[in-house]
């Protein structure tokens, strides 16, 4: 399953802070194992901060990723986490105008 910026399975659960330099803890459940969206540069399309579209989230290098596998994964309720470890500008897949596409490392856990 391929992420989309329309879709609602990633959403932001605690904010971070920028003065600790702790980092957001964003959760994104779909049918991807962990694998799957670590395995994939830009993974996140048009999330990261920096972007002028009303769809950017906000994402940031540093940032966590709880990833929970659905019914349709391979092995659902599997939970990994994962951290932002690259954002950078795409114009060639999503346009000029979005988001930054965001990377994240291999899982921490499974």
């Amino acid at each position: 399953m391929a992420f989309s910026t329309l879709s609602t399975a990633l959403f932001l659960t605690q904010e971070g802070d920028l003065q600790s330099g702790v980092g957001a803890w964003w959760q994104y459940c779909s049918s991807d194992a962990a694998a799957d969206i670590s395995g994939t540069t830009g993974y996140f399309k048009a999330v990261g901060a920096g972007g002028i579209s009303s769809r950017v989230l906000g994402m940031k290098i540093g940032d966590i990723v709880v990833n929970i596998e659905s019914t349709g994964g391979v092995t659902p309720g599997r939970v990994s986490l994962h951290s932002v470890v690259s954002s950078t500008a795409d114009g060639s897949t999503v346009g000029s105008t979005y988001g930054y596409d965001c990377s994240v490392s291999a899982a921490a856990t499974t």
